[in-house]
């Protein structure tokens, strides 16, 4: 329930609709579907996938060591990309 998705949603949507082309009903629909079908498959998977990811830190504390440390090195490692970035533009 995000409404700036909903906003954004607004704004792009009526670009990718094409009055030449046909009904603009249908094409709402079909575009609606379209992004509908894309949402369940990526929020689908990522629930998927921290539901497995939950079983497996619940199953020991060295895994939840290992998961946080390898956490901990990408917030690094993003730091750093962040860092150097803003210097290659400055």
């Amino acid at each position: 329930m995000n409404p700036k998705a909903y906003i954004f949603m607004l704004a792009v949507f009526p670009q990718f609709i094409r009055p030449q082309l046909g009904n603009i009903a249908a094409q709402s629909v079909a575009l609606g579907a379209i992004t509908a079908a894309a949402q369940i498959a990526v929020y689908g998977g990522v629930a998927l996938a921290a539901s497995q990811l939950r079983v497996w830190l619940r199953g020991s504390s060295k895994s939840q060591t290992a998961f946080s440390h390898w956490l901990g090195g990408l917030l690094v490692l993003t730091a750093v990309w962040t860092l150097w970035m803003g210097w290659r533009v400055a």
